[in-house]
């Protein structure tokens, strides 16, 4: 009897082990996340405040006809010289092409930023006091602000600037915390996958993307409507381009994506905007046109040359036929195997 005792509850134990571990680390982790949401947990939200537009699908550039102001190659008689830029010059780039499908490269270096209230000396209005972005990106930013306010207009706000990858998984989970107040906790994980891109699948993890809000006092929640629903988002979404600065995403494409916002733009240098301007493509379908013709030029109305785009393969290096006479503005990886040279003429005397 002694000996059947010393056995049985040893038995006992070892069949009931695994339920009770499992048990115990259901317990744990339900206990872990309840913690986390309500250290986390802002107001009950379930509507985001970004409205949510998609990435316009590609379209069909075999069949893009070129608009009169904008004519594949170099202008006639062009003196050339070959230039190569190093991979690590091309990786420093503005033009590449980051979303869920293309991350950011591994090997991409951290953003050099800089705070936007002190470095614009509050002449770009911010909402977050340790915003950040690129001096570029800045400089484009102070001259909008500005032209701005010459046309009487002082409600922009930028609402969000570069944002490292830890604070993007912060994000992530706020918005998950934000959501599970009235959510199963599939179903807010899932909502939040879809609305918030993962760290290195955003723009924002560079020094060019800027959230830009219409806000009508600086305590005042930031307007939901569309940009174009206003005059001063109308005036926005028409001058954008003048400052090296594109709408990111069109308001008119079908919603098939809400990590998109409509206030979201880019800097992309103004030789790009101009020509992205004028042929009316999103990012996607432009660099799809320039691997298909390679060399494009933008004219003014007086027929002098604006801007000229080479994009050529890249294998390491990227070696184009530069123009002599025009300023190189960026050189860039696109990220999809593809390198893109943008260079502006000389304004005319």
């Amino acid at each position: 009897m002694q000996r059947n005792f010393r056995r049985f509850p040893a038995l006992t134990v070892r069949r009931g082990r695994p339920l009770v571990r499992a048990l115990f680390v259901f317990v744990l982790s339900l206990t872990f996340l309840s913690v986390l949401c309500l250290l986390l947990r802002p107001a009950p939200q379930t509507e985001s405040i970004y409205q949510s537009v998609s990435q316009p699908a590609a379209a069909s550039v075999h069949a893009f006809a070129l608009p009169a102001c904008v004519t594949p190659g170099l202008p006639a008689g062009t003196a050339v010289s070959a230039v190569s830029y190093t991979a690590a010059r091309l990786a420093a780039g503005r033009m590449m092409l980051i979303d869920r499908t293309h991350p950011l490269p591994e090997t991409a270096a951290a953003p050099s930023t800089y705070n936007i209230l002190t470095h614009s000396h509050g002449t770009i209005a911010c909402r977050d006091l340790q915003a950040v972005l690129g001096e570029d990106t800045l400089s484009a930013l102070e001259a909008l602000f500005a032209d701005a306010r010459q046309q009487h207009i002082n409600l922009f706000t930028v609402f969000r600037g570069s944002i490292a990858p830890a604070q993007q998984k912060s994000l992530q989970v706020e918005r998950f915390c934000q959501l599970s107040n009235a959510l199963s906790l599939e179903e807010a994980l899932a909502q939040t996958l879809r609305e918030i891109a993962p760290a290195g699948a955003s723009e924002h993890q560079t020094a060019w993307a800027v959230d830009i809000r219409i806000c009508d006092g600086w305590d005042q929640l930031p307007r939901n409507e569309p940009l174009s629903a206003s005059p001063e988002g109308q005036w926005l979404l028409e001058n954008s381009w003048r400052y090296g600065l594109i709408h990111r995403y069109s308001e008119s494409a079908p919603d098939s994506d809400p990590s998109c916002s409509a206030y979201h733009f880019r800097y992309v240098g103004k030789a790009h905007a101009a020509m992205m301007h004028a042929l009316s493509l999103s990012l996607e379908d432009y660099l799809a046109l320039l691997h298909r013709q390679e060399a494009l030029t933008l004219w003014n109305e007086t027929g002098a040359p604006v801007c000229s785009v080479l994009c050529r393969p890249v294998d390491g290096v990227l070696t184009v036929q530069a123009p002599m006479l025009a300023q190189l503005e960026d050189v860039s990886l696109d990220n999809l195997g593809w390198g893109v040279a943008a260079y502006l003429w000389p304004l005319e005397d």
